[in-house]
């Protein structure tokens, strides 16, 4: 059936819709601006990238969309 494209959605998201489908998260990574960096993540960051590994395994990518910068 194929991997569903969960990019733009929250990773809850992405984690609820990936599962349904038998896809395993293999890693999550987080970008964010210069000197804004995050080492940890919640369900309400947004998913920028996916990659898939295989038909059931992938990574995603995710920033976090309440950041502002001061």
């Amino acid at each position: 059936m194929g991997v569903p494209d969960v990019v733009g959605y929250t990773l809850g998201e992405a984690k609820v819709l990936l599962e349904r489908e038998g896809v395993l998260v293999d890693a999550v990574s987080i970008t964010s601006p210069p000197r804004c960096r995050h080492l940890d993540y919640n369900d309400d960051f947004r998913v920028i990238r996916l990659k898939v590994i295989d038909d059931k395994k992938v990574q995603l990518l995710v920033c976090n969309p309440k950041l502002s910068l001061k």
